[in-house]
């Protein structure tokens, strides 16, 4: 992850009614509770990015990225 942290309107959420994510500008899961919201969490790099943990994938190189739901879901 990249020394500077993402602000909070960075993320964008994702789910299905019984658990959610947080996505990052970056392409990366820093928060997310499974299976269930109640649930402990899996990553957590939104409360401490060193061993909080985070999944992402994006390309290699430098990128610019736009994003936007789909209307009416929760596709981001």
């Amino acid at each position: 992850m990249s020394a500077e942290l993402p602000k909070i309107q960075d993320y964008a959420i994702i789910g299905n009614g019984r658990s959610a994510a947080l996505i990052s500008t970056r392409g990366s899961i820093d928060w997310l509770c499974w299976p269930r919201f109640d649930s402990a969490s899996i990553f957590a790099a939104i409360l401490d990015r060193n061993v909080g943990g985070h999944w992402n994938i994006r390309p290699a190189q430098r990128f610019e990225t736009t994003r936007r739901y789909i209307d009416n879901t929760n596709v981001l």
